[in-house]
């Protein structure tokens, strides 16, 4: 027999949800549950609200910038759904508050995180608790949501028994917020810093101290003329002062601000701001000495051993030394600079802002060199910058399909017009008796070398060779 509409409707009203994120998925999560009539809901979300939020999650607005994501969706989802037991937690999902004992008053869980580790974390408490776990994800316009059943009467496989791909983009709260890996502070130097001062003048999530509570009588967003003016060098403002201002902005003043969320330091070590002061009492003298020549603020300060990690006191010299050689050397480049790994005073600047902000938050600093080659050249911009990337599984899979469908394309096109060579199914034969390799994608460079040895006077394949392609 079918379950009637009166018994769904009692068992969604008397269901115990706990939401868990309440970012890109969660604002959809928490209108959904309000709308189809679930009235027992909790929601767990460390973030806060950035401006780089507003064109996708819709709970928010331009007022609520800086305030806890949790606690402004709960208030908007009551503004439409008063009657709705709805609870805001703003805390981190792996606290000590919310273990398994917390897990087991729910019926439920809905999962909307943008951080794999917190995902298997959740993953593990719902196993313990014997809870269903319902995960989603999203990669741009694509969704996934997975079932994950842990009761007695039926089970299947966890979150964790598919292997997930590592991630290639790191979640901006935690970019922004509490980085706690090298990659996370130059990502924030290069990706969001470097542009900021020399690329396209636009609103990031660097200027939302900035950001005012304005909005008209229709509930329109009213823009704001001084949005970006932070950033934006003022009229008659000398390049050392800027530099300075920009210095004390993000490594003092929003440390300050950050210090202030005693919720993100529960479980970490609490930043140290830094004070330009303290650190290079003489910027001027440092700076306005030979500034516009050379092509590198690191080697005008004498620091010429890339290999060297710098102390805090030279990575502030150089941060405001490299400001003040771009105003002053390159000034015509300013609002158009993208980022070169080649370019010396680009690196400079980067080394020394992901330093500091490594020290800030008590994180290993790198060597100019290390930083060009093992992290800028590689690093990508943060995920929710232009598109969410809230799934890391499926954001692994898409990019594995992809390549796998590349691939192929490449085998078919190199191998159909290399003569000798035929197919038969997924194995690639040699004609004239050469060895069969299934599955084997054999780089054309490597044929076409072996072709050009062949026709080389005096040449012939060695035993050891033969055996390898044979068996390859």
């Amino acid at each position: 027999m079918g379950v009637s509409k009166k018994e769904v409707a009692a068992t969604v009203k008397d269901a115990k949800v706990l939401a868990i994120g309440a970012g890109g998925i969660g604002c959809e999560l928490l209108k959904t549950l309000a709308v189809t009539g679930f009235q027992n809901v909790e929601v767990i979300d460390l973030d806060t609200i950035d401006i780089s939020n507003l064109n996708r999650q819709f709970l928010f607005r331009k007022k609520h910038v800086g305030m806890p994501k949790s606690t402004v969706a709960v208030e908007t989802v009551k503004k439409f759904r008063p009657d709705i037991n709805m609870i805001a937690h703003y805390g981190n999902v792996k606290d000590s508050d919310f273990g398994v004992d917390y897990f087991r008053n729910f019926d439920v869980v809905l999962n909307g995180l943008d951080n794999l580790d917190a995902r298997r974390h959740v993953n593990r408490l719902c196993l313990a608790a014997e809870v269903p776990l319902i995960e989603s994800g999203t990669a741009g316009y694509l969704g996934q949501v997975t079932p994950h059943l842990h009761t007695e009467e039926k089970k299947t496989e966890c979150f964790e028994c598919q292997p997930k791909a590592p991630p290639k983009t790191f979640p901006i709260c935690t970019i922004r917020n509490h980085p706690d890996r090298p990659i996370h502070c130059v990502v924030w130097a290069k990706e969001m810093l470097f542009p900021r001062l020399f690329g396209k003048a636009d609103v990031t999530d660097l200027d939302e101290a900035e950001a005012a509570a304005e909005e008209g009588e229709d509930g329109e967003l009213k823009p704001l003329a001084d949005d970006i003016s932070f950033f934006a060098r003022r009229e008659d403002e000398s390049s050392v002062a800027y530099a300075e201002r920009v210095f004390t902005r993000v490594f003092d003043t929003d440390i300050g601000r950050l210090l202030t969320m005693d919720a993100l330091w529960k479980t970490r070590a609490r930043p140290l701001p830094h004070s330009l002061a303290a650190l290079v009492p003489d910027t001027i003298t440092k700076c306005e000495a030979g500034a516009s020549t050379g092509t590198s603020a690191a080697a005008a300060l004498g620091l010429h051993d890339t290999h060297k990690v710098w102390s805090v006191a030279e990575s502030a010299a150089v941060f405001v030394r490299a400001i003040v050689t771009f105003l002053e050397t390159r000034g015509e480049e300013v609002g158009e600079a993208v980022f070169d790994k080649d370019d010396k005073l680009a690196v400079d600047f980067v080394t020394a802002a992901a330093n500091l902000r490594a020290a800030n938050f008590h994180i290993k600093e790198h060597s100019w060199f290390d930083i060009k080659v093992r992290h800028a050249t590689r690093c990508t911009k943060p995920a929710g910058w232009c598109e969410s990337v809230e799934g890391a599984g499926m954001e692994g899979r898409r990019a594995g399909m992809e390549g796998r469908r590349r691939q192929v394309a490449d085998v078919r096109r190199r191998r159909l017009r290399a003569p000798g060579w035929r197919v038969g199914g997924d194995t690639w034969q040699m004609s004239g008796g050469g060895g069969e390799a299934p599955g084997w994608r054999e780089p054309e460079r490597q044929v076409a070398d072996v072709r050009r040895r062949m026709r080389a006077p005096g040449w012939r394949a060695g035993e050891t060779e033969v055996a390898d392609v044979r068996r390859r």
